[in-house]
């Protein structure tokens, strides 16, 4: 089991991960909001995701094991993981106008 001072650092490597997540999300939105994509936006969009879905599964890894790591934040981290699978089929959807 980590101590109080392992835990506060991974508490602070998920914290890093997802606020770099969040910021790959609104960056795929916006590319989302032209009206006409080319094929270097949808690349970009889906290297936005992928790059997105990272962060969760990182954090999950910054724990020693299933056992350090809170309930809630393994949910959270499901949540945010399937949510970047969503959007990757959607960037995976996309065709270039």
């Amino acid at each position: 089991m980590k101590d109080d001072s392992s835990l506060k650092g991974s508490y602070d490597v998920c914290a890093e991960l997802y606020g770099g997540a969040i910021d790959d999300l609104n960056n795929a939105g916006q590319i989302l909001n032209k009206k006409v994509l080319s094929a270097f936006d949808i690349s970009t969009f889906r290297s936005e995701a992928s790059a997105a879905s990272d962060g969760p599964v990182t954090c999950d890894d910054s724990f020693e094991g299933p056992a350090n790591e809170p309930s809630k934040l393994k949910e959270a981290n499901k949540k945010f993981k399937d949510l970047c699978d969503i959007v990757l089929v959607i960037g995976a959807s996309l065709k270039s106008g």
